[in-house]
């Protein structure tokens, strides 16, 4: 199993697809659950599912449009917002430790090798 994914249920409780919600949510500020689909590559049905236990466990709340009643926006809770802090905090540390063995010039070629991949992904970092 990977080691970040293994961490993610360790020490946070979180799946890693609940916590690329919480940084796609964070970022975006309100979305539709079709914005969480499309980002996760999944279907509306398995993007509702993931929404559901999110709000389910009070990370995710749910506001209906102003204008079309219809239409559901997803935002972070104040408890996702917290969760979200939290688990940045020391992902971030973490992958600092991870690339403390790195010197600068080995670190600038990670980054440069880094974004040749995601230029051919059609992603940016």
């Amino acid at each position: 199993m990977w080691a970040g994914k293994e961490r993610c249920f360790r020490e946070f409780h979180l799946h890693p697809a609940q916590v690329r919600i919480l940084y796609f949510v964070k970022h975006r500020g309100s979305v539709t659950v079709k914005d969480i689909a499309d980002v996760m590559g999944a279907t509306s049905s398995a993007a509702t599912q993931l929404v559901e236990s999110m709000v389910k466990v009070g990370f995710l709340e749910r506001k209906h449009d102003a204008r079309d009643r219809r239409k559901v926006h997803v935002g972070l809770s104040d408890k996702g917002k917290a969760k979200f802090q939290k688990f940045r905090k020391d992902h971030l540390a973490w992958v600092r430790k991870l690339l403390s063995p790195l010197s600068d010039r080995e670190l600038e070629q990670l980054i440069a090798i880094q974004k040749k991949v995601m230029r051919k992904a059609g992603t940016s970092i």
